[in-house]
């Protein structure tokens, strides 16, 4: 949908969704609907995207009727952040747009939070110059959304890059606990108890007792 509104991309039929690089199809669907209900058609393509992106598989995902705009932005946001590099910093335009006009959009919030707490990893922005946005729309999103694992996820990664260990795994687990079948919970979290990444905070945390 790179470049083109949802309604024009859904006149030219099924709606597909591919890997980072572009090249694996990893989802299509054709979703029908009247332009003046795109509301409840965008409601059953972040249904579906959601469901691909964290379970692997489609899913049904309850989500609060939004401005149909403010989802739009919402599934451009999500796109851009899956393509990683660069679409990273665009994603965040994208959500605080979405934003801007529906400030109780709970999965752009979530999803403003997972594409800064990247920033470190392809914008080469210190951690600590991101940590507030993180957690900020983080619990925003949680304010508005118990249910979501996603700003969970955020969290935990905010929290171990700021070395607060306890906090991050306590995260890692609310994530899981919330959707057992978010692939991306079970990756990150696999990353933190990793044997190596468990002996870095270990000398972190004995570095931290000897200063």
């Amino acid at each position: 949908m790179e470049g083109e509104s949802l309604r024009a991309r859904l006149a030219k039929g099924p709606l597909p969704l591919t890997d980072s690089a572009g090249r694996a199809e990893l989802w299509a669907d054709t979703f029908d609907g009247a332009p003046a209900d795109l509301a409840n058609v965008t409601d059953k393509i972040v249904a579906a995207i959601s469901g691909v992106l964290h379970t692997g598989t489609a899913a049904t995902v309850a989500i609060k009727s939004v401005n149909p705009d403010a989802y739009d932005l919402y599934l451009r946001g999500e796109y851009l952040l899956q393509r990683r590099g660069r679409g990273v910093a665009q994603s965040v335009e994208n959500f605080e747009k979405a934003i801007a006009i529906d400030s109780t959009f709970a999965r752009a919030w979530a999803g403003m939070s997972a594409a800064n707490v990247l920033f470190p990893y392809f914008d080469g922005t210190p951690p600590g110059v991101v940590f507030d946005k993180v957690e900020s729309s983080a619990k925003r999103a949680l304010s508005l959304d118990a249910n979501l694992a996603e700003p969970h996820v955020s969290l935990a990664l905010a929290y171990w890059h700021a070395t607060r260990v306890t906090e991050a795994e306590d995260e890692f687990k609310r994530a899981i606990a919330i959707s057992e079948e978010d692939l991306n919970a079970h990756l990150q979290y696999g990353r933190f108890s990793s044997p190596s990444h468990a002996r870095a905070r270990r000398s972190t945390s004995s570095q931290s007792r000897s200063g």
